[in-house]
Order: C-alpha cells, then sequence, then structure tokens
C-alpha cells in the first residue's frame, strides 16, 4: 500500500520570480548560523533548531531555483518530517523563463 505523499508547497524564488523545484535536505549533523559582520571571526555560531538529528535521519524541507542557484528550506522544531522519501518527490514544472536558461 502506497503512504500518501502531500503536495509540496509551490515557493517562487525571490531573484527571478520562477517555481522553485522542491525537494529535501538531509542534515543529520545539525546547520549552525553565523550571522554577518565585519568581524565575522568575533561572532559564536548558533545551530538552527531542529536541524541536528541522533541516530535518525533528519531532513528539512526546501525549494531550489538551479538559474540562480539559490535555495531556500525550512528549519525549527515544528517542521514535520517532509513529504517522504526523495523518491517519491514529484518534479516541479519549471516555467518557459528557467527552462530557456
Amino acid at each position: 500500500m502506497a503512504s500518501h505523499v502531500p503536495e509540496p508547497e509551490v515557493v517562487r524564488c525571490p531573484k527571478c520570480h520562477a517555481r522553485m523545484q522542491p525537494g529535501v535536505l538531509p542534515v543529520s549533523g545539525g546547520i549552525g548560523w553565523l550571522p554577518w559582520s565585519p568581524s565575522a571571526t568575533m561572532s559564536m555560531s548558533e545551530s538552527l533548531p531542529g536541524t541536528h538529528a541522533v541516530m535518525r535521519p533528519n531532513r528539512l524541507p526546501g525549494w531550489r531555483c538551479r538559474a540562480c542557484e539559490l535555495v531556500l528550506f525550512r528549519y525549527g522544531h515544528k517542521v514535520p518530517d517532509p513529504i517522504g522519501p526523495a523518491d517519491e518527490l514529484p518534479e516541479a514544472p519549471l516555467d518557459e523563463d528557467t527552462q530557456r536558461r
């Protein structure tokens, strides 16, 4: 019996406004965030909530724009395990501008 895989959220690229491709980012080791500053070596990084997993895989929902080489993702403790196995993810249709690039 196939599991129900919800349709991913439609996200548009903030740079070119094309529809972004949905996917997942494997991040079991967690993701750190270091705020930009002129003296970045003096700043302490913080761990983004919900990105570190122990003894289990962790995947964050994300979207990418191949044309702009931009990736967006959601993080946090309330982010559900996204959309199922990667092989079940639907391919997002690209708009005409992105297809021409």
